[in-house]
């Protein structure tokens, strides 16, 4: 059978990411296929490097009697949107060429590896402990595809979470694409907000706001310490309101000089994709 294992990687050490004030995060994808294990890596929010001092490298750890085993996959680098992904294909029961399975490793650590001093440490840029617990695909019975089912939910929604902070992260990484205003008489939540004319990079699934987003052509953010704040284009009738709140838009506000027009909004906690409204 087709086994799947997802470990969420979490910022080590912020001096690698984009912006200082939003951590770095990924994911690292297992598929066991007969005698193949494929990896692979999923990042964002990441620094570029300078290619002749830095690399970013995959560094697999584990322990087998009682002796410490390490596997080092790739050399790669960030693009200059701060995302990395790259992928491998390994026998299953000998990862490191030394006879040591997938199983016998359970720590994923991306690294940023010096090329110019070797005496030098690698510096741990995210990490992810492995339960080594895999998801089974292809359960052929009536309990096994229920319970497939239910630890897929559970392992989306997770995901979901992760991709919302990667966006939210990546959003305000690139704020200064966008053009900033002075959007509502009130300043509480934020004294300026940025537009953003394209509908793909909204980081939040929601129908109607989805569908505002595309008709009117953009959508705005601001942010501070703790909260991404996102705002759809609309009046303050309730049929307006994207997905009756349930998605978070619950507090609608007027622009500047005009009673009718304004934006729902609601607020997404940076350090974990929550969203939590306002």
């Amino acid at each position: 059978m087709d086994k799947m294992a997802e470990i969420i990687l979490h910022e080590e050490n912020r001096r690698f990411s984009v912006d200082k004030t939003i951590p770095a995060a990924g994911r690292i994808i297992m598929r066991q296929q007969a005698e193949t294990v494929m990896i692979s890596i999923e990042a964002g929010g990441l620094r570029m490097l300078d290619k002749r001092r830095y690399i970013y490298r995959l560094m697999l750890l584990g322990l087998k009697g009682g002796h410490s085993l390490h596997r080092s996959l790739g050399d790669f680098h960030a693009d200059k949107d701060g995302r990395l992904e790259e992928k491998w294909e390994l026998p299953e029961g000998d990862i490191d060429g030394h006879g040591n399975g997938i199983e016998d490793f359970f720590v994923f650590m991306l690294a940023a590896v010096p090329l110019e001093r070797t005496s030098e440490p690698y510096h741990p840029v995210m990490k992810g402990d492995w339960d080594r617990k895999w998801e089974v695909q292809g359960v052929s019975s009536d309990e096994g595809h229920r319970h497939h089912a239910e630890k897929k939910a559970l392992s989306y929604n997770d995901y979901y979470g992760t991709y919302i902070r990667e966006m939210s992260a990546r959003l305000i990484s690139e704020r200064r694409r966008f053009r900033e205003m002075q959007m509502f008489e009130e300043t509480w939540m934020a004294d300026s907000w940025r537009i953003v004319e394209e509908p793909g990079a909204f980081p939040v699934a929601s129908i109607d706001a989805e569908g505002s987003i595309t008709q009117n052509g953009h959508f705005i953010f601001a942010y501070n310490d703790e909260y991404l704040l996102l705002g759809v284009p609309g009046t303050g009738e309730k049929e307006q309101q994207p997905d009756g709140g349930a998605s978070g838009f619950s507090l609608w506000q007027p622009v500047r000089g005009s009673a009718m027009h304004g934006y729902w909004l609601t607020a997404v906690r940076r350090r974990t994709g929550e969203i939590v409204g306002i």
